[in-house]
């Protein structure tokens, strides 16, 4: 009964433009805004009877620019190729959370939520991994060959929560993009769709997230595990018991062709004594290609495991007639 709607102050500055007898349009767009009394769940100790409550709290501000072109790169008689393009750039920083300060006066983090204050939201406050411990190495008690090999960040020679956890990444990306290009030649005409993403990370959770799934991992044969026999430093043996939580993130970057069309429009002079004003063929393909290092099904899915769906892909075929 105490939640209630959030609160945004925002301010605009758009900008169109169109250059070059219209062969260059588009618009800019920048904008700030300013939400505060943000709806969130919001971890809670689990000796409450629960783990998470809803809550309004705190303040987070957004800036960003968007770009939006539209090109005509070139225009003959029997050919045309024009282009479009969509460009993206958001930056969100935490303001402020619940007005609790240190003996500094400086607001408090709140760390079991991974919420940092003056940082963007989505942080990722885990372990830096510098590699795989190894057979003949000095290995501390805890950890044995195989298990992955975590930055003591204070230096007293131990591995803890306190002291060596940092920011080790946001899954918020840096720019979001959309590419266009529609190429005609005569009657035919082809229509590429590209979008992608870069800069965002994410834990691939359905690595190391089930501790005792020793029989999912098998059926991972890409990874190149840590043996004896294979001293990997990339990945650890494949019954790592991950006990201290570590996050293993991966860039979720990607490039994905989102759209092919092809078509072929027949000529109204051909089709009239068949009584058509139009008669077009045409084939295309909806996310056929992707382009990622991202080692899950697809970069732009959430979820783990068995909750996790990669983009469908489609092949069409058809005609189009009109009487």
């Amino acid at each position: 009964k105490d939640l209630k709607r959030e609160s945004t102050y925002a301010a605009n500055l758009g900008i169109d433009f169109e250059l070059l007898k219209s062969r260059l349009s588009g618009n800019l767009n920048f904008y700030n805004s300013n939400t505060k009394d943000l709806l969130v769940s919001r971890t809670i100790p689990t000796l409450n009877g629960f783990s998470s409550i809803l809550s309004n709290l705190g303040a987070v501000n957004n800036k960003g620019i968007e770009l939006s072109l539209n090109t005509v790169n070139v225009q003959k008689d029997n050919f045309v190729w024009s282009t479009n393009v969509n460009l993206a750039r958001n930056v969100n920083k935490i303001t402020k959370l619940y007005g609790n300060k240190d003996a500094s006066g400086r607001e408090m983090d709140d760390i079991s939520n991974s919420w940092f204050i003056g940082k963007s939201v989505g942080a990722y406050y885990n372990y830096k991994v510098d590699g795989v411990w190894q057979i003949g190495d000095d290995i501390p008690a805890g950890f044995r060959a195989g298990d992955f090999k975590l930055r003591d960040l204070n230096g007293d020679g131990k591995i803890s929560p306190d002291g060596d956890r940092s920011i080790i990444g946001y899954n918020v990306p840096k720019l979001t993009y959309g590419i266009g290009s529609n190429l005609k030649y005569k009657e035919w005409s082809l229509y590429i769709q590209f979008s992608g993403s870069a800069g965002g990370m994410r834990n691939n959770a359905t690595i190391y997230n089930p501790a005792s799934s020793f029989t999912y991992r098998v059926r991972d044969k890409h990874i190149n595990w840590w043996t004896p026999e294979n001293p990997s430093n990339e990945f650890s043996s494949m019954d790592y018991q991950n006990s201290y939580g570590i996050a293993w993130l991966q860039s979720t970057s990607f490039l994905r062709i989102q759209d092919i069309s092809l078509s072929y429009e027949f000529d109204k002079a051909l089709i009239a004594p068949l009584k058509m004003n139009r008669l077009q063929i045409y084939v295309s393909a909806k996310n056929p290609v992707l382009f990622s290092n991202w080692g899950g099904w697809d970069p732009e899915t959430s979820g783990s495991g068995r909750g996790q769906y990669p983009t469908m892909k489609s092949f069409t075929a058809g005609i189009n007639i009109g009487l």
